[in-house]
């Protein structure tokens, strides 16, 4: 808007393909979960989707916000705050981080970054024994 004021545009989560996906094939994913792993699903796992599910959707609860100065006001729906399965969230808390980080923890100046990526055969084994890796990297 040309004054600088921004107007709030609801997300609508249940619009997209993947929260369609997750709520139409997650509890017959659940419930399939102990045949095919045999084992039960972790409740981690089943608590991240379950609130992934009700984020942003209005009729799981929202809050009214009304302006001060013009008495405009509109609904915010509840968000799940979680960080696996929500796209939404977990770019918030991306967000909060990096700000943290370039505020708070890394020093002013000139930085390079450098990402080793491992082929998939190698990955699982690193991430059971990280000490294979360990010791000077020297590029």
């Amino acid at each position: 808007m040309p004054d600088g004021t921004a107007i709030y545009h609801r997300r609508q989560p249940e619009k997209t393909v993947f929260y369609q996906i997750i709520q139409q094939y997650f509890s017959q994913w659940q419930s399939d979960y102990p045949y095919r792993h045999q084992e039960t699903l972790p409740y981690y796992i089943e608590d991240e989707f379950k609130r992934f599910i009700k984020c942003g959707i209005l009729s799981e609860g929202f809050a009214r916000v009304r302006c001060a100065e013009c008495s405009h006001d509109y609904i915010v729906a509840f968000s799940c705050k979680r960080r696996a399965a929500c796209p939404s969230c977990c770019a918030k808390y991306r967000e909060y981080t990096v700000q943290h980080l370039l505020d708070e923890v890394l020093p002013k100046v000139p930085m390079r970054q450098i990402v080793l990526s491992l082929p998939k055969w190698i990955r699982f084994y690193v991430a059971r024994d990280s000490e294979q890796i360990g010791g000077q990297v020297s590029i």
